[in-house]
């Protein structure tokens, strides 16, 4: 719990070879799904660690260790969304994603299936309401052949589908405005329309994004390397953009490190806070 008094464990038997299931915590009540990639299956926990549900996300699909299965939580708990795999063993025997909606209990709402073979990442709104999801296409030689960002309304209906993937996702906290990265590129998406506001190339990765209500984004761009085993962030700069695509802040931190990207900006716009090794800040 909040005071760091454990409330329960799970204990699972772990084939040598089969992977480390996904493990994902609702914020509304602390129950747990766990979920195992190569069987596609989906562990659903009460907050006291008792089995709920257990669900075959594609019950005639066979055991495949390169099956990928992306999930997460809605900010409110209430909702699971899950983009998936099917069937897929080869680049020449594609299989087919999907985009699966729960609710909090383990209850199926709809199923979509994308256009694109692989499944990769998927986000939800804090209420529901929106959903982003991409996937790929590889030719034989495992290259990237065709890739696409698809924004679903509730219902699983697809708004706009763009030519590309995203590795960073963040919607603003009423649904309206959605930021998303790839590799050293930023957009801003208008989630009612799927109109794409504008897009921003930096010279560095992009490790981390938030947005506001206003609609301005907070962006974190850094080096990196591996230190002793460690992938280590380094000399971060901070950069802010406005809803018509105006920067009107950047700062570098040069002597700063960080393992793993922590900003946050408030809703109205007034102030962000970042995360660094051995501090935090907060600017107005």
């Amino acid at each position: 719990n909040e005071r760091g008094k454990r409330l329960y464990q799970l204990k699972r038997a772990q084939e040598y070879e089969h992977p480390i299931p996904g493990f994902y915590i609702s914020p509304k009540d602390g129950s747990v799904v766990l979920s195992d990639n190569p069987e596609g299956l989906l562990y659903f926990y009460d907050n006291k660690g008792e089995l709920t549900r257990e669900l075959d996300l594609f019950e005639a699909d066979e055991y495949n260790d390169e099956r990928n299965i992306a999930c997460c939580f809605s900010s409110d708990g209430n909702y699971f969304v899950v983009n998936a795999l099917k069937n897929y063993d080869t680049p020449r025997e594609e299989g087919k994603s999907y985009v699966i909606l729960f609710d909090n209990s383990g209850t199926e709402i709809w199923r979509k299936q994308l256009e694109e073979k692989i499944s990769s990442g998927v986000e939800i709104s804090i209420s529901g309401d929106y959903i982003v999801a991409c996937g790929y296409k590889v030719n034989d030689e495992l290259a990237i052949e065709s890739k696409s960002t698809f924004l679903l309304d509730k219902d699983g209906e697809v708004i706009c589908r763009y030519s590309r993937l995203f590795r960073l996702v963040a919607f603003s906290s009423d649904g309206k405005y959605l930021a998303l990265g790839e590799r050293n590129r930023v957009w801003l998406v208008k989630t009612q329309t799927g109109e794409i506001l504008w897009e921003k190339q930096f010279t560095r990765r992009v490790r981390g994004l938030d947005v506001s209500q206003s609609g301005l984004v907070l962006i974190e761009t850094a080096g990196g390397k591996y230190e002793d085993g460690t992938f280590v962030f380094y000399s971060p700069e901070v950069t802010i953009i406005t809803l018509t695509g105006h920067e009107i802040y950047e700062k570098e931190f040069t002597d700063s490190r960080f393992y793993s990207p922590g900003i946050k900006i408030l809703d109205g716009g007034e102030g962000f806070g970042v995360g660094f090794a051995d501090r935090f800040l907060f600017y107005k």
